[in-house]
């Protein structure tokens, strides 16, 4: 099966977008970053203000940061994605794709060239909404948007996910 299709600058900011919101490792660091400030907001009036207002006060702090600091995280993630991708030579990831599935491998033709992987070295096969993702290590993979894929493509993806 053969699929050409396009991918640009969005298409790759929605893949770091999906690895970051599904990496053990971030979510680690998201784990710790939100929970330490508030602990030591709720530990400073020990220290400084012991009073009724000074608890209320950093209280607050404590709880607006519980909030809205993942909406942050993800955002200076994105941030910092799209700065990086924009600079030096990542403009030629964007453009034409041509991705060829067979039993045996995928051959991926690419501004960057070709690439070729057999199944084996496949690590998983992610199905969002919009994407399917297939990872050929910890930290990349082919990137094929779901509306360029045929009904046949989409079956023999679904299958390959439930193998793996």
């Amino acid at each position: 099966m053969k699929l050409i299709y396009k991918l640009a600058l969005q298409d790759f900011l929605n893949f770091q977008m999906y690895h970051a919101a599904n990496s053990p490792a971030v979510k680690r660091a998201l784990l710790i970053q939100r929970f330490i400030f508030p602990i030591i907001m709720l530990a400073l009036p020990l220290f400084i203000d012991s009073s009724i207002t000074g608890w209320i006060v950093y209280a607050i702090v404590a709880a607006i940061w519980l909030i809205y600091y993942p909406k942050y995280f993800y955002g200076h993630i994105k941030r910092n994605s799209k700065k990086m991708l924009q600079e030096g030579v990542n403009g030629s990831l964007y453009g034409t794709y041509e991705l060829t599935i067979t039993d045996q491998e995928i051959i991926e033709k690419s501004p960057n060239g070709e690439t070729r992987h057999n199944w084996g070295s496949i690590r998983k096969i992610v199905d969002t909404p919009s994407y399917f993702y297939i990872y050929n290590s910890n930290i990349s993979g082919y990137i094929i948007p779901k509306s360029k894929i045929s009904q046949d493509m989409l079956t023999f993806l679904q299958n390959k996910k439930a193998a793996i």
